[in-house]
């Protein structure tokens, strides 16, 4: 079990890239963060509305998810430019 974890390992810092710079780096995290709080702002409105049991139609339920998602990406691809870019 051993090699395999070392060939693993091996195969692992092959396919690194060079880091990305630090100033690159918190532009980045900036942009990750600014996605978060989209997100949770969004899920939040949600929240409040079906707590107070306001009825949200097909559309809306779309548009919000679809915000989210986009949030998410967003999210993601800070994070994997953060690193790898």
């Amino acid at each position: 079990m051993g090699a395999f974890f070392k060939r693993l390992a091996s195969r692992l810092q092959q396919r690194r890239r060079s880091p990305v710079p630090v100033g690159e780096r918190f532009e980045h995290f900036l942009t990750l963060c600014r996605a978060n709080d989209d997100f949770l702002h969004g899920l939040a409105d949600l929240t409040e509305r079906a707590e107070t049991r306001d009825v949200l139609t097909m559309g809306e339920l779309v548009r919000a998810a679809d915000a989210l998602a986009d949030h998410l990406r967003t999210m993601v691809a800070a994070l994997n430019r953060m690193f790898w870019d």
